[in-house]
């Protein structure tokens, strides 16, 4: 396949159909009127390529055998207007109104619009070089003494832009097998050719390009050695790459690359990402003469260490040039299996130089340097150089080199590409991180429904599907059919709801797995996996580093025949993990889309509020990473400048991260729907600057799409007064729908409002735009009521045209309705029966040739029940997606048609089961709903006695602590705004289990998401909880779920005869986010609470160890904690209690490394065994531990020094080290002779004594 590739790469880059051997010719590709000598100068040092419109100049150099390249670019041309009518601006001959309203509009663009000279002299009325608003007072006072302008021979010099570099002279070369070629080169021969009648499609930005340039083969020789130069010359940009042919098939190891790109001195800035082998860096600026980049790391106290390793500076850059240039952009493409992609390192003087190998930062460089190696047989092939030159923004999207280096695709292999189709994706993994929308199918079915109704055409079944059943991801006895035929039922509903799922996979990371993708067999299994569960494509993840192109498992080669096998079944390729595009869609045009990118996954979660962040990456990532390709950034659609982002993003599979059923419930839903994920035309807004603002226009099928997005992460940043001209629009009127950011709330979300109204070519846009926010506009001659989705029985699709004089005609089978037999013409609102895709087009009067293209769906008969908790009340309004008419029950029994009627809101004041049953109005289906209503936000209850007034006998916690009288986050009980001083406290899924006390009636408590959890901006208002009372097994109490801001008190009566209760504290079914439950006043109610533990009781004549046998002791930690029979420390009194058993006698002490901690006790006499149970005491670690989120890691053991009345050690006992939960039995004989033993209270094999509370329970002596 290397060969092969490698022969059409050449035979494009060439203009021919085949290609023989190196290096490449073009003899038969010349145009008539081409001469080669007009785009190849040869010079006394090398020689110079010229593009097409000489506007780009390559220069190659050998001078002493040094080989070397300089890239220039011709500036604009420069207008200049020496004379013209002052206060004329719309060049009517008049002064009136309208110059008026156009010196307006000058000036609320501002100074940094790049106002043309006319603007400015002919507005200049007051002379005082600039347009201002005494101008515009000025143009007034003319109108109104019906003055004149001044008249005059107006005459444009239009002189020529100057030649410069972009890319100062800057060296060649690689590295291979030691030698430096480009080092003592001379340049032998050329070839030149002219690249023309190629076009190549694109989905993205636009829907095809054209590909013509110049083109140069340099023949170069070093010693005995020839190798090749190719260099393409475009109007907007140079590319080259370097070809070094095989000796004899041996291996040949490249070392380094020493191509340098120097660019302009005085550049202002670079934009650029660094140190993120993954391709995922964030965009930052880059002082371009900084030779100090390099790598840092954190070390183990958190410290960051600057290392000796220059930074790896991810590509593409792009370079802000000095005095209003434009802009220089460099990037990689035409990826090669014989060579590793290139990073940067910067060099200083703005220079930067190609390098061939990722370091790691806590590596040594000189280790690093010398790991920089990749070995490979047959002929080396470079990717392409790539170096393009804008004039502004606008250029610098709409530059598409990339594409052009890369070959045509294999027409046997991808002839029909039919199944290669653009679409929107639903996809969960940001709701709940995979759990349960990944792992559970029924919730992925789910979303899918939630998709359909949104008209979305795709579902990302992310990681976790291959866990279904408990199925563990690494166990060797995995059973496919348990995935496979849950996939199956996922792609067959994915048929019938025309919503198609895309299947995760891994590359690297999951070793043990049978469903890696790392090699050519378990690649083929995959598709073959696909194929049979009818899945729309693959999302194919962690792919590793780019500088090994040729390991099957994470390269070049295997990207390639991995997209070539799906096109050979008709599926679609998403690429994770990835290494940045290099324009391989050309050639594999079913990659739909790929990461490599910093996207909202690197920020938080779907639905998070760090706005400031999503605008930074939104407002840098278009004008650097977006210039190598699409990108899969897997937007949120809450805000205005979130929906926006669906405009500015290029990815024909727009991968969006919100819940489906969030988007259903937007207000600008319909707006949503109507955005394409691929466009005819785009154009970036002269308004637009790198990390303030980004403004794109794009167009599809007639109708324009603006997206603008404003960042500004100041304290207190102001609005910004964002103004353009609609002059991209064509003649006439459309029909705007606009939604625009107003600002955050009290919550801290953002705001939106929507404006509605018609504008012209000639109108202009003027509103101001809060910080991090934006605004989304659709321009249309064609306007529908519902851009599709769920077929509405109530709401009809209608049309309405800008002139009401136009023609519309629709089809709702897919054909074209411009030229299709089925075509209907538009009279009246359309009844959709069946799923369908509706098609319509203006075919005559204004905007002729406007489409509108949606699928709309059926789905089936859904109830559902808006519940609105009140103070100990709540009230149930039903819905349901079609007329019905509605039957409940509220006694547990099923509702038929002789239930109640459903006429109103249902209000209810105690936890109630509500079944309900609806009927269609039009075809007499059924469908039933039932749900547990639950009362919330009523006062909290005092208890007579309090959970944590004895042990707990056992806890856990999903995530950090486990809270005793405190939270999961160590912080007050707070829940709804109330404060609680005692109850307890775990993340999901965590639990409590507690003896029941005698007298206890009921327990009672308040729970809710403890207010903790929203201190996590991000993620807190996400978090929710469900609560589950058990006694000895039994369920006997569940809560319903709750929220941020809500709370739940409940009074569970105590079963007769119970003597354990487990408290459940759960997720609330939909994943672990911030769920930071606490329950607080959690007790009991009685009349006669005794909360005394029942204690083991040995069946043995013991004598316990009392308070007078003990001649002396210490506290292992502090002065307290050196007890007896039970710890009286801190002011709390607790009992012994060692791996949940309580006793009433014993030793308590604090443990410590030195054996600090310990007791010295006189041995009655005649006695001959000391004997006890011994542990970490669980209730003094509940009790006075700070962190009890660690308690699991404490443990203890204990030392008995015997000694005899002189003081003499007779002999020493060491226990067994038992951890938190544990316990050893104590049991040593007495030597003879022996009047005292000490006791040494240990932190077993621990080498801390951190939450080193112990105790030895029953201690005593025996005969």
């Amino acid at each position: 396949m290397q060969k092969k590739i490698l022969s059409l790469a050449l035979a494009c880059a060439m203009g021919v159909s085949a290609f023989g051997g190196l290096p490449a010719t073009a003899a038969d590709v010349l145009a008539d009127d081409f001469d080669p000598t007009d785009y190849l100068e040869e010079t006394t040092e090398g020689y110079t390529l010229s593009s097409l419109d000489k506007g780009m100049q390559f220069i190659l150099s050998a001078a002493d055998g040094s080989l070397s390249y300089q890239v220039n670019r011709k500036l604009p041309d420069q207008v200049e207007i020496t004379q013209v009518r002052v206060g004329d601006l719309d060049k009517s001959d008049t002064v009136d109104i309208r110059d008026v309203m156009t010196a307006c509009r000058i000036l609320a663009r501002g100074s940094g619009a790049s106002l043309s000279p006319f603007e400015i002299t002919a507005g200049d009325v007051t002379g005082n070089g600039s347009v201002d608003i005494a101008d515009i007072m000025g143009i007034c006072r003319m109108i109104a003494n019906n003055s004149k302008p001044v008249y005059g021979e107006m005459e444009t010099v239009i002189a020529p832009g100057e030649i410069s570099a972009i890319i100062r002279p800057s060296d060649l070369g690689v590295v291979i097998d030691g030698v430096s070629y480009g080092s003592d080169t001379s340049i032998t021969d050329t070839e030149v050719t002219h690249i023309t009648d190629r076009t190549i499609p694109l989905m993205g930005n636009q829907t095809e390009i054209v590909d013509e340039g110049v083109a140069a083969t340099f023949t170069l020789e070093q010693g005995r050695y020839t190798f090749y130069l190719d260099v393409r010359a475009y109007n907007d940009g140079i590319t080259f790459r370097y070809r070094f042919p095989g000796k004899d098939g041996t291996d040949r190891t490249v070392t380094d690359e020493l191509t340098q790109f120097a660019l302009p001195a005085d550049t202002q800035t670079v934009w650029a990402g660094r140190d993120n082998r993954d391709s995922e860096p964030e965009i930052e600026s880059l002082d371009p003469n900084d030779n100090q980049l390099f790598m840092t790391y954190k070390d183990s106290n958190d410290k960051v260490i600057v290392s000796d390793n220059p930074s790896c500076i991810n590509i593409p850059i792009t370079a802000v040039l000095a005095d209003g240039e434009g802009y220089v952009s460099i990037m990689e493409g035409g990826a090669s299996t014989s060579f590793p992609q290139i990073n940067l390192e910067a060099k200083g003087n703005a220079t930067y130089q190609a390098k061939t190998a990722w370091y790691e930062a806590k590596k040594p460089y000189s280790e690093n340097k010398a790991n920089q190696r990749y070995t490979t047989d047959g002929d080396i092939v470079t990717g392409w150089r790539i170096v393009n030159g804008a004039d502004d923004l606008n250029d610098l999207v709409n530059n598409y080199n990339i594409y052009k280096v890369n070959p045509d695709p294999d027409p046997e292999i991808y002839g029909d590409t039919s199944y290669v189709q653009p679409g929107r994706a639903s996809w969960t993994w940001l709701t709940d991180y995979g759990n349960p929308s990944c792992t559970d199918p029924a919730y992925a079915a789910d979303f899918m429904r939630a998709a359909s109704k949104l008209g979305f055409e795709y579902y990302v079944i992310d990681e976790g599907w291959y866990r279904q059943s408990n199925t563990a991801w690494h166990d060797p006895n995995l059973d496919e059919a348990t995935y496979t035929t849950a996939l199956k039922a996922l792609g067959d509903l994915g048929d019938e709801i025309n919503v198609k799922p895309f299947l995760w996979t891994a590359v690297t990371g999951h070793s043990d797995s049978s469903l890696e993708v790392n090699s050519l067999e378990t690649a083929q299994a995959f598709v073959d996996l696909m194929v049979e569960t009818g899945m729309a494509g693959a999302k194919i993840d962690f792919w590793g580093g780019e500088d090994k192109p040729n390991l099957p498992e994470r390269g070049l080669e295997l990207q390639q025949a991995f997209a070539e096998m799906c096109a050979e079944a008709g599926l679609m390729v998403n690429f994770h993990g990835i290494n940045e595009p290099t324009g391989m869609s050309v050639t594999y045009p079913n990659e739909i889309t790929r990461e490599a990118i910093r996207g909202l996954e690197n920020i938080a979660s779907s639905g998070n509020r760090s706005y400031g962040t999503q605008a930074r990456f939104l407002t840098r990532q278009p004008f650097t990473r977006y210039l190598a390709g699409h990108a899969d950034w897997t937007p949120d659609c809450y805000s205005a400048m979130q929906i926006a982002s669906l405009v500015l993003i290029d990815s024909p599979l727009n991968v969006i991260a919100t819940d489906p059923n969030d988007i259903l419930a937007n207000e600008a839903v319909e707006m949503i729907k109507s955005i394409p994920t691929v466009w005819d035309q785009t154009k970036v807004l002269p308004v637009s600057e790198i990390d303030k603002l980004a403004v794109y226009a794009k167009e599809s099928k007639g109708t324009w799409f603006v997206g603008g997005i404003y960042h500004n992460e100041a304290e207190n940043a102001p609005v910004e007064r964002v103004t353009f001209d609609y002059d991209f629009l064509d003649e006439g009127t459309y029909q705007m729908e606009m939604w625009i950011d107003t600002g955050l709330d009290e919550n801290g979300d953002m705001q939106k409002r929507q404006i509605v109204q018609t504008v012209t070519k000639d109108d202009t846009f003027q509103q101001s735009v809060p910080a991090n926010g934006g605004f989304v506009i659709r321009l249309t001659k064609l306007s529908a009521s519902q851009y599709g989705g769920e077929i509405r029985e109530d709401s009809p699709l209608t049309f309405t045209t800008s002139d009401p004089d136009a023609v519309v005609k629709y089809t709702t089978d897919g054909s074209d309705p411009m030229t299709s037999e089925t075509a209907v013409t538009y009279s009246e609102p359309i009844v959709l029966e069946s799923s369908c895709r509706v098609r319509a087009a203006i075919v005559s009067g204004d905007g002729a040739g406007t489409e509108f293209s949606q699928q709309f769906n059926t789905t089936e008969l859904e109830i559902s029940a808006d519940i609105e908790y009140g103070k100990g009340e709540s009230t149930v309004t039903l819905s349901s997606n079609k007329a019905v008419d509605y039957y409940y029950t509220t006694d547990g029994s099923d509702p038929t048609t002789e239930s109640t009627v459903y006429t109103a809101p249902l209000t209810f004041t105690e936890d109630t089961e509500l079944k309900v049953l609806a009927v269609a109005r039009k075809d007499g289906k059924q469908a039933t709903y039932s749900v547990t209503v639950g009362i919330k936000n009523q006062d909290p209850i005092i208890p007579n006695a309090y959970l944590t007034d004895a042990a707990y006998v056992d806890a856990g916690t999903g995530w950090d602590s486990i809270g005793v009288d405190k939270s999961c986050k160590d912080t007050q009980i707070s829940i709804n705004g109330m404060t609680f001083e005692r109850g307890i406290g775990a993340n999901a899924n965590g639990y409590f289990v507690y003896n029941v006390p005698k007298g206890a009636e009921y327990i009672v408590g308040t729970v809710g998401i403890d207010d903790v959890a929203l201190e996590n901006a991000n993620d807190g208002y996400k978090a929710s909880g469900n609560l589950v009372i058990s006694f000895d097994g039994e369920e006997a109490w569940s809560s319903v779920v709750f929220v941020p801001n809500e709370s739940i008190t409940f009074k569970v009566a105590v079963p007769e005869g119970a003597s354990e209760v487990r408290l459940d504290l759960l997720d609330g079914g939909n994943g672990i986010t911030c769920d930071n439950i606490s329950i607080g006043n959690a007790g009991w109610l009685g009349d006669n609470i005794d909360m005394t533990p029942p204690t083991e009781d040995p069946e043995d004549d013991r004598v316990y160890v009392t308070e007078g046998m003990v001649a002396d002791s210490h506290s292992g930690w502090e002065d307290e904690y050196d007890c007896i029979d039970q710890w009286t420390a801190g002011g709390q009194t607790v009992a012994i209690n060692i791996a949940g058993k309580t006793y009433g006698h014993g030793l308590c002490n604090h443990s410590a490394l030195d054996g600090s901690g310990y007791f010295k006790i006189n041995i009655p006499e005649g006695m001959s065994k000391i004997v006890g149970v011994g542990g970490v005491d669980m209730a003094a670690c509940q009790r006075f531990c700070d962190a009890t989120g660690y308690l699991t890691e404490a443990k203890a053991n204990f030392r008995f020094i015997f000694r005899d009345a002189g003081g003499q050690e007779l002999s020493t006992e060491t226990t067994a080290s038992s951890a938190y939960g544990e316990s050893v039995d104590i049991s040593y004989d007495i030597p003879e002779g022996a009047a005292t033993v000490e006791i040494q209270f240990l932190p077993g094999d621990r080498d801390n004594a951190n939450f080193g509370y112990a105790s030895i329970g029953n201690l005593g002596f025996q005969q």
